[in-house]
């Protein structure tokens, strides 16, 4: 590159003190005190470490400029000799231009790296969904081809066509030699504006690393799914050979592993024929340097070509991620220093599994060890003599995983914590019953009221009148914000909960939702006089006017009061209950004529949410629940309507995600949550499949469950949280009696407890705070019990 004209530093390139850094990576670099990492997010080009003078003068470089100009500025601003500046900023400058972290000023790739494409728009006969990600040559989309089915887009960005146009023109070829058994098909490729594409048939699942990390903590039951695992993978490789072709880019993202634990090979763009044609010129090699052949690490450190990619290299390197799968670390503990990794790949050994913690699998132990022999005559003949010795090791260890003493129960230890916490800052003796809550103080969401529900949930799961008798106190303390007619017993400012966001007839913030807590209470308590009344103040509260439609403000939501209600009658049926009946006839009807005048829901119409709060997820809940309730017909189009929400679902991961609104893909955080997400489907799904029987509605809560358990980390919380996509899980477990789903909901309320006993803000509420993460602990006592709170059905029968 030309050192003269205006370069610049790109806006997404972050400067970060190496202090700020873990401790366990900085021990793996070498650094000085003071020195600096220096990243760009999305490239390839991996993190370098400059000195504290450097970063100051590429802060200098933030906006196009030439060295020297640079060098002045900076050294002006430090009074430093500009030349001294100069000469000793130079060769790390130099660098930064090799390794393309400062570029010319006017270059494409220089811009923000983000995508270029948005859902709906087309690429050949090709309609984007959404950006699956994107680097800095490369966008990938997830797309629909024009029979429907789902395509993975790949693209060049904008500056990276030439050299794209290449690699996608190889992968192509490569991908057409073979026979979609374990790669995906090749469906198309062509230019877009001088931008080279291919297209390819989508690989639903996540990769492999993710795969194997639940398994490892899942005890025997998932040692024996690593094992089934590693050696489909090991299988997957040998069948690739079987057809002539190497991958040549081996790692664990490049794996990807279904629902089914079914396993697929994909990015093909450095795949080579077993048997090479070409000149040594044209030899492409790559990948990830901790998955590297020591043969490939001894050119590399000699300075001399790379070899070209073997049988017996790939064997290495799938070897390795094997040993990565199983065990959770890597071969070797990895410098970061290149020729020191190289150094460790070419001459020293693997690590022994003991050193990993890894005692289960002996057999294949000594299977992966030959295989990562440093000498190819070491290895074995083939990838098939690999996986055949492989299955006979793996089968070898699953006869002593089979004969080991069977599991104990799921441990948890942070949700016992945060259970006993809450319960003794709710009691009697404790700080909150006396005080004056945080506005709202009585609603559902928020207030009294739904801690009252917590304790009578918690009550009756451990059959203890005393916490019967704490839940009846906080009840009342509901009702006295009520009766007191007061704006913080349902709204907040600070909260944004206003009369205006949430109408007057709100389920969750506003009377109806207090009255059915204490009618659910009184009923608990053999109180029918305070039964009988709490049943009509409910229906009093819960009648028209209406502004709203949705579970959390609107009508589906006093239905869902009305089915919780009609489900908790006494033996002995009630007056009251013929009014509740009349009024849950009466929101599904007004639910309906509304509905009715909707657009289908994958078009714009004035409802544009999906999820289970606020949107139509909820709303068809609703009103399967008031008709398996009620013993009345389902709507007459009830199942049209689910059918469109089912179109509307895209892969993720292993599992299956819906927009938080008609048109919008944002990959939010949200779409796992019950409130807009994932977990709120699973219950509308099973429901569904309950209901109608229809075997699809039980792939689609699967696809749920499996979306709201893989995504990212989030708060604690019932509404937006890791608590409530639990009670998504255990809502599957209940319905499937796959008890994987169990634990997978432990693992997520442990998550839950974690984070919220660490607020430093904690809230005592039931949808938002921690009383919601204390009640999934107790249900945890009782998981065939449990129900997502105030929405599934709750088994009064049964009690």
């Amino acid at each position: 590159m030309d050192v003269v004209g205006e370069i610049v530093l790109p806006s997404d390139v972050v400067l970060e003190p190496v202090a700020a850094l873990p401790p366990t990576v900085r021990e793996r670099i070498q650094c000085e005190q003071g020195d600096f990492a220096l990243t760009r997010p999305r490239s390839r080009t991996p993190s370098l470490i400059v000195d504290a003078r450097t970063a100051g003068l590429l802060e200098h470089l933030r906006k196009p400029s030439t060295i020297v100009d640079a060098v002045i500025r900076y050294s002006r601003e430090q009074q430093l000799d500009p030349r001294g500046t100069l000469e000793s900023a130079f060769p790390a400058v130099r660098r930064l231009l090799d390794a393309g972290l400062l570029l010319a000023a006017d270059s494409l790739v220089a811009r923000p790296i983000e995508t270029t494409y948005a859902r709906g728009d087309t690429v050949g006969s090709l309609a984007i969904v959404e950006s699956v990600y994107v680097i800095i040559d490369t966008e990938v989309y997830l797309a629909k081809a024009r029979d429907r089915s789902l395509a993975a887009l790949k693209i060049a960005r904008p500056g990276g066509e030439g050299k794209l146009r290449a690699v996608l023109a190889h992968e192509a070829a490569m991908l057409k030699r073979l026979d979609g058994t374990v790669n995906p098909r090749f469906l198309e490729q062509g230019e877009v504006d001088g931008r080279p594409y291919l297209a390819v048939s989508w690989c639903p699942g996540t990769d492999a690393y993710e795969a194997a990390a639940e398994a490892r903590r899942r005890g025997p039951d998932g040692q024996a799914n690593l094992l089934k695992l590693g050696m489909g993978i090991a299988e997957a490789y040998a069948h690739l050979h079987s057809q002539g072709l190497l991958h040549g880019d081996v790692h664990p993202r490049n794996i990807v592993v279904d629902e089914n634990n079914a396993v697929r090979l994909i990015d093909f763009g450095l795949a080579m024929p077993i048997i090479w044609e070409g000149t040594p010129a044209e030899i492409r090699r790559g990948g990830v340097d901790l998955f590297m052949e020591p043969e490939l690490a001894r050119a590399h450190l000699a300075g001399v070509p790379p070899p070209p990619a073997s049988p017996e290299g790939e064997q290495y390197a799938v070897a390795a991620v094997l040993y990565l799968l199983l065990s959770g670390e890597h071969t070797h503990n990895f410098v970061l220093e290149e020729s020191q990794m190289l150094g460790q790949v070419a001459c020293e050994p693997p690590r022994a599994f003991h050193d990993r913690g890894v005692r289960e699998f002996p057999h294949v132990e000594r299977t992966l060890l030959r295989a990562l022999d440093k000498e190819p005559a070491g290895r074995f003949s083939t990838l098939h003599e690999f996986s055949r010795h492989l299955a006979e090791a793996s089968g070898a260890d699953q006869e002593v995983l089979g004969s080991a003493r069977a599991p104990g129960p799921h441990r948890l230890r942070e949700s016992p914590r945060l259970l006993s916490e809450v319960l003794a800052r709710l009691a009697l003796s404790g700080p909150l019953i006396g005080t004056q809550l945080e506005a709202p103080t009585s609603s559902l969401s928020h207030g009294a009221a739904g801690v009252a529900y917590a304790l009578l949930r918690i009550a009756c799961g451990r059959g203890d009148e005393k916490l019967l008798a704490l839940a009846d106190v906080w009840s009342s303390k509901a009702l006295r914000g009520v009766a007191s007619s007061g704006k913080d017993a349902y709204w907040s400012a600070a909260l944004e909960i206003t009369k205006e966001t949430t109408g007057l007839r709100s389920f969750h913030h506003t009377a109806s939702g207090v009255h059915c807590v204490d009618a659910l209470i009184a009923r608990a308590r053999g109180d029918e006089l305070s039964h009988r009344r709490a049943l009509r103040a409910f229906i009093a509260a819960s009648g028209p006017p209406w502004t709203h439609l949705d579970v959390c403000f609107g009508r589906a939501g006093n239905l869902l009061g009305c089915a919780l209600l009609l489900e908790a009658r006494t033996p002995a049926s009630l007056p009251e209950e013929a009014g509740l009946r009349s009024l849950g006839d009466e929101l599904v009807s007004e639910i309906w004529r509304e509905l009715d005048a909707s657009a289908p829901i994958g078009e714009l119409s004035p409802l544009r949410s999906l999820g289970a709060a606020h949107g139509w997820a909820g709303i068809l809940y609703a009103a399967l629940r008031w008709s398996e309730c009620a013993g009345v017909p389902t709507p007459l189009n009830l199942g049209e309507r689910l059918e469109e929400l089912a179109a509307l679902a895209t892969p993720v991961g292993r599992g299956l995600r819906w927009p938080l609104t008609v048109g919008e893909h944002s990959g939010s955080g949200l779409q796992a949550s019950w409130c807009n997400g994932a977990a709120g489907f699973v219950h509308l799904w099973t429901l569904a499949h309950r209901l109608f029987g229809e075997q699809h509605y039980a792939r689609m809560a699967a696809g749920a469950a499996w979306a709201a358990f893989e995504s990212p980390q989030a708060n604690g919380d019932l509404c937006c949280g890791l608590a409530g996509r639990a009670y998504g899980l255990l809502n599957l477990y209940k319905h499937s009696g796959e008890r994987v789903w169990l634990d997978r909901a432990r693992d997520l309320a442990e998550c839950a407890a974690v984070v919220s006993r660490a607020s430093s803000q904690p809230r005592e509420g039931l949808y938002q705070g921690s009383v919601g993460v204390a009640l999934l602990a107790a249900d945890l006592d009782h998981p065939e019990q449990s129900c997502m709170p105030l929405f599934e059905s709750e088994g009064w029968s049964a009690r």
